[in-house]
């Protein structure tokens, strides 16, 4: 069985543009997910999908200087194009689907996914269940996904997200998603809320503003370390706020 982590990541951005090669706690934010793919227990290979835009270049260099195993690139505004090249490329079992504006993933929680594949092969389904805690201000999880070989399910409980991909595209890729949001309801759930803040933490898990970024910086330079979970984001973030 082979299990992938990919990293779905792009230079452009409207709010933040090269996001995800600026400076946290000394190093571009894109090593820090790589370097957290690649020290999880089940995961083969760390991959980054990006576009192929010139743009992008510098993102490839620093990904496989960061120990990023393959790169595929692909169209800039088909995202989803993007994943089906890797799943063909690379040919996994099972992918671990990480946004590059998320530094704080915690090889814990991807390691309880990876736990849950035994019971999803017996079931013939994916795995479903937050990466991320619940934000405060968007109420969505921010990571969720496992695919199947040939087949990605893709999850997200904001509408207008899927309301961006043509209907052709959704069909062939077979993504099951209800209005209201979850994935196909044989899917296998992971529970995570034991390790994981509370729901609705003000504590934002992805970077999307400059600002977001000096926050989580100050926060790993008062802890004098990077934080190995958002967990620990959450209670250093409530211990200074008490200061």
């Amino acid at each position: 069985m082979r299990t992938i982590a990919m990293i779905n990541a792009r230079m452009k951005s409207e709010r933040f543009p090269g996001k995800v090669i600026a400076p946290l706690y000394g190093r571009p934010m894109i090593s820090w997910i790589i370097d957290t793919a690649k020290r999880t227990k089940g995961v083969d290979f760390v991959v980054l999908a990006t576009s192929d835009d010139p743009s992008n270049d510098i993102l490839e260099s620093i990904a496989r200087s960061a120990g990023a195993d393959f790169v595929v690139r692909g169209p800039e505004t088909d995202l989803l194009r993007r994943h089906q090249m890797v799943c063909e490329r690379l040919r996994p079992d099972w992918v671990v689907d990480l946004s590059g504006d998320s530094p704080i993933y915690s090889t814990e929680v991807i390691e309880r996914f990876i736990a849950a594949i035994p019971e999803a092969e017996e079931r013939g389904s994916s795995v479903i269940g937050p990466l991320l805690p619940f934000n405060k201000v968007y109420g969505n999880p921010l990571g969720v996904l496992y695919s199947k070989r040939r087949y990605l399910h893709y999850f997200s409980m904001r509408e207008d997200i899927l309301k961006k991909f043509p209907a052709e595209r959704l069909e062939q890729y077979w993504i099951c998603a209800q209005k209201i949001g979850f994935i196909e309801p044989a899917g296998t759930v992971v529970d995570c809320t034991d390790i994981m803040p509370p729901a609705k933490t003000p504590v934002k898990a992805s970077v999307d503003y400059p600002f977001e970024l000096a926050i989580l910086d100050y926060v790993c330079r008062w802890l004098g370390h990077f934080p190995e979970s958002i967990t620990e984001v959450y209670r250093a973030y409530r211990e200074i706020k008490e200061l």
